[in-house]
């Protein structure tokens, strides 16, 4: 707000930020506010605080160009106190350090605090650049940042729970298969052993059939036998007896012979026949 109506702060840090009774961070002593702060280039020959840690490296010359990348850095430093309670190292000393080629003393704090946003560390650490043209240059942009780096990482993350989901999917068909085929395995070998079985008892039957078939055909032949056997005491019993009633017969006859024989002398026949001749009797 303060850059959109041509104002520097110039002492921002974090003894003069309050909170006030809603949460809501009030920033506080302009004091050594300047007007135009959206003038391209100026030089500000009033030097009227500067605060190790967090002021940029340009508060400590007289007459260097100020501009509202100077407030985003002493904001930056702000909130690096907040992450890591302390300033951040001082800006002479990080100039000191780059200009004999030494590394920069400052550290980074993106990645460093997982509790916090990427985008927001690495705003912090855009806004402590060194050198102003490295910053964010105004307030906008420092939101955009923000935001840009808010949807980027968002886009990460997305892509990151996407290829979570991907392995998991791929880890779940997997086991998925394995299962299926061990189902598969389980169900040829039960049906292998099941037809194995089905085969142990097909030709167990067939052999009991076969013994049945066998003993039937036994009994069969051993009744054959006793009937022929039966028969022929039948056969051998019939022909005794009728070789015997053939005996007696021819007994009978000759005693009927005999009797006539001593009767006819006699002529007690005579008559008796009626016409038949003792011949018929004989």
């Amino acid at each position: 707000y303060i850059h959109t109506n041509d104002v520097l702060h110039r002492d921002i840090s974090p003894d003069n930020i309050l909170i006030d009774g809603k949460g809501n961070p009030v920033l506080i002593d302009f004091g050594a506010a300047k007007e135009e702060a959206t003038r391209a280039s100026r030089a500000l020959s009033a030097l009227h605080v500067v605060k190790d840690g967090y002021s940029p490296h340009e508060f400590y010359i007289a007459g260097s160009t100020q501009d509202a990348s100077s407030d985003l850095y002493s904001l930056g430093a702000t909130f690096y106190h907040v992450l890591t309670g302390m300033a951040p190292p001082d800006a002479q000393a990080r100039v000191s350090a780059i200009a004999a080629d030494r590394p920069d003393p400052y550290k980074p704090v993106t990645g460093k605090f997982p509790q916090f946003e990427d985008a927001f560390l690495h705003a912090v650490d855009k806004a402590l650049s060194v050198f102003p043209p490295d910053r964010i240059q105004t307030a906008r942009d420092w939101m955009e940042l923000v935001d840009t780096e808010r949807r980027r990482s968002a886009a990460l993350q997305q892509a990151e729970l996407d290829r979570q989901i991907e392995l998991s999917i791929s880890r779940l068909v997997q086991e998925t298969n394995k299962a299926v085929e061990e189902d598969i395995k389980e169900h040829e070998a039960k049906s292998k052993a099941e037809k194995k079985e089905a085969q142990r008892l097909q030709k167990l039957a067939e052999e009991q059939m076969r013994q049945r078939k066998k003993t039937l055909d036994e009994l069969a032949m051993l009744d054959d036998q006793v009937f022929l056997e039966e028969q022929s005491r039948n056969a051998e019993h019939a022909m005794r007896r009728s070789q015997m009633g053939g005996n007696h017969d021819e007994a009978g006859r000759k005693r009927k012979r005999s009797i006539l024989s001593r009767l006819l002398p006699f002529g007690l026949l005579r008559g008796t026949f009626r016409g038949n001749g003792p011949s018929d009797y004989l």
